[in-house]
This record gives C-alpha cells, structure tokens and sequence, in this order.
C-alpha cells in the first residue's frame, strides 16, 4: 500500500488545479482522514495507508477538488487560537475576524467585571467564544449575549461555547439583529455582518458554499452596516462602542450623516494587509 508521503504527493497533485494550496490541503484532509496531526504525518511519512483511510482521502480530494472549503470537509476551523465547529448553516471564521476579538478584550480591560458584551450575528460563536474565553483567561469577568437569526446557527455556536466549557457565560438568543434586544444597553457590541457586494466579482469558488445570508448585503454590500449602525446608538450604554467588520471600501460610512451624528468617536481599523477592515464608533 502507498506510504502517507505517496498519498500527499499525488492528493497535491490532484488538487494542484483548484487550489493554490494544494500541498498544505492534502496535508490536512490526509490528516483528518487518518485522525492524526500535520505534525504526526511528517513523522510517519512513511508508514502505509490503510484502505479504508485512503477512501475516505480520495472522497475528501474529490469534494475539496470541487472548491468546497477545507473547514467544512474536516468540520472545523481555527479562529483566535481555538478549534471551532463549523458547517454549511455558518460561516467560516476568517483571520480578519481576530480584530473583532482583540478590540473588544482591550475595550473590556478600559471597563473592567459586569460590561456587558454583545455579539450580534454570532453564525458560529467563534467572536463571542474567544471573547469569553480570552476574558475568563485573564481572570475577568461580563456579561455576554449572542444573538443571530438562525436557529440552526445558533445550534452550532451553542456547542462551541460547551466545547470550550465557557456556554454558562453566554446568552444565546434567536434574533434579527437588534429584534429581540429592545430596552436593553450593552457597553461593547461586536458584529461581523453580511458586507459583500451583491454579485460580486472578487469572491472565490470556495465562498459559493457558505451561506448566503451570511455574506451579501445589497448591491453596496452596506444594507446591513447601515442598518445596525442606525439602531445601535439606542442599545449602548453611555460611551458604549461598537466593533463592526466591513469591507475594505466602505469605510465612507463613518462620515455617513445619518450615523455620524449618533456617535463622537469614529475611526477604522486596518487589518494586516493595511485594508480598512473594522469600522469602530464610540457614543
């Protein structure tokens, strides 16, 4: 039977037509498909590969040969240094994400045990789950709701809040945004909404799979910002400041008039590849 360097080889090859990562991809579904780490492949490269693990390989290559993305094939994705959940109802947390993550830990420290944290349009958990856990790691303690319209979303977030046993801390609750939330503040709201482009050109193959809802937001890609940035100032406590991803051209909605006025603090966060990435507005 091949070695698992033999099947790493030709899965790369498979692959090498619909994915600019190829070797790194058939690294990992060999891994997922044999129960193993990366790491543990490199040390074994040369043990063979059992029947039954090489057809599971071969059904994994196929899929991700069809542009389906990686995290959905092996059911998890990596976001702010924990394994999260994920499936077809959510999205799959991307590395830009972290900002959201980072900001609101650094807002909390400014606030200190019961700020209240919202997490609007949670999909997965991941924003809230790495807040929460980042937070009790650092010996602190808040409030946390989560809300997103999905229940099928929600089912996924609840289980990544259990995995990483922080599911007490966290109000998960079905709503369209701000719908179920009337009458209450929250000092940090956290938000990665839909922001892209109805028809748009710049999206990848592997986006297509991922929920829709999740991802365009009219033809600007701003029907959603505009909407939560409106009702916001109403659900924030006094100085309370909102995190909310975007893309990297919609920036102009910091000067926006119908926002503007709400809010006296307003700035955007750049992510590492030096793209407007977080819009950030403070009452």
């Amino acid at each position: 039977m091949p070695s698992i360097r033999a099947h790493i080889i030709s899965g790369a090859e498979y692959l090498k037509s619909s994915s600019t990562s190829s070797r790194l991809d058939a690294e990992l579904l060999l891994g997922f498909a044999l129960g193993c780490s990366r790491l543990s492949l490199i040390s074994q490269a040369l043990e063979e590969v059992p029947l039954e693990v090489e057809l599971h390989f071969k059904r994994c290559l196929e899929r991700r040969g069809k542009h389906e993305p990686i995290a959905y094939i092996i059911g998890e994705q990596e976001l702010f240094g924990l394994l999260f959940e994920v499936s077809p109802a959510v999205l799959i947390p991307r590395p830009e994400t972290e900002l959201l993550v980072e900001h609101g830990v650094a807002e909390y420290k400014k606030r200190g045990p019961g700020t209240r944290i919202l997490d609007l349009g949670t999909g997965s958990g991941c924003v809230v789950v790495a807040l929460a856990s980042e937070i009790r790691r650092q010996s602190g303690s808040a409030h946390f709701t989560a809300v997103d319209k999905s229940s099928e979303a929600l089912a996924v977030a609840r289980s990544n809040a259990s995995r990483h046993q922080v599911a007490e801390l966290i109000d998960f609750r079905e709503s369209d945004w701000f719908s179920a939330l009337q009458g209450e503040t929250f000092d940090i709201i956290v938000s990665n909404p839909p922001y892209i482009e109805e028809g748009s050109k710049e999206v990848s193959p592997e986006v297509h799979y991922e929920p829709s809802s999740a991802l365009y937001a009219g033809q600007e890609g701003t029907r959603d910002l505009i909407r939560i940035l409106e009702d916001a100032p109403q659900l924030l406590s006094s100085s309370g400041v909102i995190f909310l991803e975007c893309g990297h051209r919609q920036g102009h909605l910091l000067t926006d008039s119908r926002i503007a006025a709400h809010f006296r603090d307003r700035s955007i966060i750049q992510d590492l590849s030096g793209r407007d990435r977080v819009l950030s507005l403070r009452r």
